[in-house]
């Protein structure tokens, strides 16, 4: 057998330098890591498996240096003695690495990986479980470290391949990820493509609508408002005319003095031409609204009305703008484009304008200057101007046009163009409306959402004359609006009613009877609410495809499809809202007098029975509504009453306890003494607190912090005077009552009233101060060796040799058996083995504890017990008896 290597070699890519001081330190390339600790250990050794290289006596020899060796990995036991019967003694200056060196915490080495050698016979290639690679001959049960020289040229081979087949694999991987990870940022990159599109398309979509939805909305108000102004207009104009027809005694209208009498087609034709000049402006309005770029004929003609810009040269790149600067260009280049294709919509939300604009050079320097929400304010703040312009070209419009149609009229007789001025004067000579009524009249015309708020409605007509014209203050105003807002929320609400009875009349004209026989009866069959909620949503599905259904007027009316399919159920379940005013059709009131009298009679019993339903439901949710608010109201008002109670529990605590930190400042007070002083201050009245017994605990409270804070103190004061356990109250007693703290903070005063306050009976000052030394001192010293059984559990030095202790009393008591079993282990080749743990067993033997106390005797723990020598060495005996024998490892097999 070939001789065993004198260390073994470093791990794959570790290398061994030498430091500025000398020292022996290893470096890892691959992961920039530096050690003093010889990485790796040597491999074990079994009988069932390859057998590990032992350590030689340049390991073991190398705990007598004067520096131990830094990381060492020793086999079989720890260095400080040969393979010989002869023990060499650890110096003291190298226990401390033999500390480090036989933790339990080092990791138990095995063979992880065999591998056998093509072209070397019988050699097998063994890596440990550490990292730590060997070479063994299976037959001759050779190992060693390095490579023999035999068979250096097949290990060469080996690695070669080996690399190879870990390159390609390694590459093969590389590839596979390389590639799994393109398709997972392809198919993200795609997903966020298609989830982008879909949210621009939807976004689109929904904007579309909700503009298409408000002009539309618009346009239909503006037609309505129209045509019922023209209305009101004809209807005065009758009722003018039949008040003259009554003033005549004749019936006749009277003649004008030097003038025909005016023709009534005439009449006639004024009345048509005025109607179709307001369905005309009503037109121009909506599609001015519609489509954002129509404008009267008067303002494209007239360039003096709109408002341009002067061109601009480009503004610099990265240029900014004060404030008012900003906004005023703002304003300016919104303004520029009104009369263009790309005039900015006063109506339209901030968001659908911007693109009208925002391409403009200007734009991009106010982007820079104005942040976001300044400029979208900047904006609607222009389209309320923008908005109260626009009324008044087109006021001034209708004014010019009804001029214009004035000067029409037929100028044939003087008598009449006297009567129309005298007519003019006196209509221009009548009062206008009074202060209500112009208030009313601005309600009217402005609040028509019942959602509007006072502030808002106030802040936006303050300075209109309507508006500030109308009462004494804003409470007046205030109630004329709420009483609007109710009376617009009533209408509502009637208007919503009948678009509900006409869309039911309209299922029942134009829905096929058979299909509603077949819904019904499936929604009668439904067991549930879900299921007959799900079955009318099929069926409204294909009810609502019939023809003319939804181009129907009433169809549009129910402006919610939900509530359109709600009605659609209660249509099939037969609960839905009838009308009970409509009359019976004119074919049956002609065909049978009779019978329409009877169901004119029945309409009208149901209309009474219904309005008699609704009139009790709206009572009984009246009462319902008011019991919620008054359980809510209830129960707010707890909870306010709560949170302030609380509140003036926590003032009153706090000016409580700092009432006490003012006056009390003796840890000696108790309550009813300091109770008078505690009067005068009004902080002592506490309205928070429960009462009396409760201000006595908290006084309590404080007594006892600053009892235990002068306690502290004294302890302190007792630290110096005595440093050392050794110390007892004869030498300590003195210092203390001779200190500056004790004499400053009353200390003495203090511990003889709390001796006098437990014992309920007078004591002596000194007394008390060397009972407090003693229970001071008492609790020290248990301290102290508390630390002193820490520190043995953390020193691996003592540890180490009394589980070698513990593990040599245990082989001293191993039976006849054990020892047939190492006999037999000597005879399969271990020979070497049982020698080693003779050592082992010897070198136990010789130990004593007086390198255990050379080892801690740097310790403060330690040294606390300088005074008890003899005591602590049975502590340490008594520690190392209670250690448990140390595990076998594949170094000491049968200890």
């Amino acid at each position: 057998m070939s001789a065993p290597p004198s260390q073994p070699p470093l791990p794959q890519g570790w290398t061994q330098h030498v430091g500025p001081q000398g020292q022996i330190y290893y470096w890892h390339k691959e992961t920039k890591t530096s050690t003093y600790k010889r990485p790796g250990a040597p491999p074990p050794a079994s009988e069932n498996q390859a057998i590990v290289p032992r350590a030689t006596p340049a390991i073991l020899s190398a705990a007598t240096a004067t520096t131990p060796p830094t990381g060492v990995i020793y086999i079989g036991p720890p260095p400080g003695f040969h393979a010989g019967n002869g023990v060499v003694r650890v110096p003291a200056s190298n226990q401390a690495h033999l500390q480090a060196q036989a933790g339990p915490s080092q990791k138990k080495e095995k063979p992880k990986h065999k591998a056998g050698i093509p072209g070397a016979e019988g050699w097998l290639r063994i890596t440990t479980n550490l990292g730590n690679v060997f070479y063994t001959h299976i037959a001759s049960k050779h190992s060693e470290w390095t490579v023999p020289a035999d068979i250096k040229d097949a290990v060469r081979s080996l690695e070669r391949s080996e690399r190879e087949a870990r390159a390609a694999s390694e590459k093969q991987a590389r590839e596979e990820a390389e590639r799994q990870a393109k398709d997972v940022r392809d198919k993200q990159r795609e997903e966020t493509k298609r989830s982008k599109e879909d949210a621009e398309l939807q976004a689109k979509e929904e904007a579309e609508r909700i503009e298409r939805e408000y002009r539309e909305a618009v346009k239909k108000e503006m037609l309505a408002a129209a045509e019922q102004s023209a209305s009101e207009r004809k209807r005065n104009r009758e009722d003018r005319a039949a008040d003259d027809d009554a003033g005549s005694p004749d019936g006749k209208k009277p003649r004008i003095q030097g003038g025909d009498e005016m023709d009534e087609d005439e009449d006639e034709d004024r009345e048509e031409d005025e109607e179709a000049w307001q369905r005309r402006i009503a037109a121009e309005m909506a599609a001015e609204i519609t489509f954002g770029t129509a404008l009267p004929k008067s303002e494209a003609a007239a360039p003096s009305n709109s408002k341009s810009v002067a061109p601009q040269s480009p503004p610099d790149e990265g240029s900014t703008l004060t404030k008012p600067s900003a906004l005023t260009l703002l304003n300016s280049l919104l303004t520029s484009s009104n009369g263009s294709t790309a005039e900015v919509d006063p109506m339209a939300p901030f968001e659908l304008e911007l693109p009208k604009f925002s391409a403009h050079p200007d734009y991009a320097v106010i982007s820079r200057s104005l942040p976001e929400g300044e400029r979208e304010d900047a904006f609607n703040e222009w389209c309320k101007h923008r908005i109260k312009e626009k009324r008044a070209e087109r006021a001034a419009t209708k004014a010019s046009a009804s001029v214009v149609k004035h000067s029409a009229a037929p100028l044939a007789a003087p008598e009449a163009s006297s009567a129309t001025s005298a007519e003019q004067t006196s209509s221009e000579a009548r009062p206008s409306l009074d202060a209500k009524s112009a208030y009313e009249q601005l309600l009217t015309s402005e609040v028509t959402s019942t959602r509007t708020k006072w502030e808002a409605f106030r802040k936006s007509f303050k300075k209109d004359r309507r508006f500030f014209a109308f009462g004494r203050d804003d409470r007046e105003r205030e109630k004329i609006f709420k009483t609007h807002l109710r009376e617009l929320g009533e209408v509502k609400r009637r208007k919503a009613e009948q678009a509900d009875r006409d869309f039911v009349c309209l299922l029942g004209e134009k829905v096929d009877s058979k299909l509603k026989e077949n819904a019904s009866a499936i929604l009668q069959e439904a067991t549930d609410k879900k299921m007959k909620t799900d079955a009318a949503s099929e069926w409204w599905s294909k009810g609502k495809k019939t023809p003319g259904l939804d181009t129907d007027p009433r169809y549009d009316a129910v402006g919610s499809s939900s509530r359109r399919a709600e009605l659609w159920r209660l249509w099939l379940l037969g609960e839905a809202p009838v009308d009970a005013s409509a009359s019976p059709a004119p074919d049956e009131a002609n065909s049978n007098g009779v019978g329409g009298s009877a169901s004119a009679a029945t309409a009208t019993t149901t209309a009474a029975a219904v309005t008699s339903s609704k009139a009790k439901d709206t009572s009984q949710a009246l009462k319902e509504r008011e019991e919620k608010v008054r359980a809510e109201k209830a129960k707010l008002a707890s909870q306010a009453k709560r949170a302030l109670s609380s509140a003036a529990r926590e003032e009153s605590l706090m000016h409580f306890n700092q009432l006490l930190i003012d006056v009390v400042r003796n840890p000696l007070a108790d309550f009813r003494s300091t109770l008078p002083r505690l009067h005068e201050d009004a902080r002592f009245e506490a309205p928070g607190l429960s009462g009396m017994r409760e201000k006595e605990q908290l006084f309590e409270r404080h007594i006892t912090s600053l009892a235990e804070k002068r306690r502290q103190s004294v302890y302190k004061v007792f630290e110096k005077a005595a440093p050392t356990l050794d110390v007892g109250p004869v030498e300590a007693i003195p210092l203390v009552l001779n200190d500056s703290e004790t004499e400053r903070l009353n200390l003495l005063d203090f511990v003889q009233g709390e001796a006098e306050r437990y014992s309920r009976r007078p004591v002596d000052a000194r007394d008390a101060m060397e009972d407090e030394f003693e229970m001071w001192k008492s609790k020290r010293e248990k301290d102290a060796r508390s630390a002193f059984n820490e520190m043995l559990r953390e020193n691996t030095f003592v540890e180490f040799w009394g589980r070698l202790r513990q593990a040599k009393n245990a082989q001293e008591a191993t039976d006849v058996g054990h020892k047939a079993e190492a006999d037999a282990a000597a005879v399969a080749g271990g020979d070497e083995d049982e020698e080693l743990e003779k050592d082992v067993i010897d070198m136990v033997a010789s130990f004593d504890l007086d390198e255990v106390h050379a080892v801690l005797k740097g310790d403060a723990r330690y040294k606390a017990f300088a005074h008890k020598p003899e005591q602590r060495e049975e502590w340490i005996r008594e520690h190392l008896s209670n250690l448990r024998a140390a595990k076998q490892t594949v170094h000491q097999k049968n200890l």
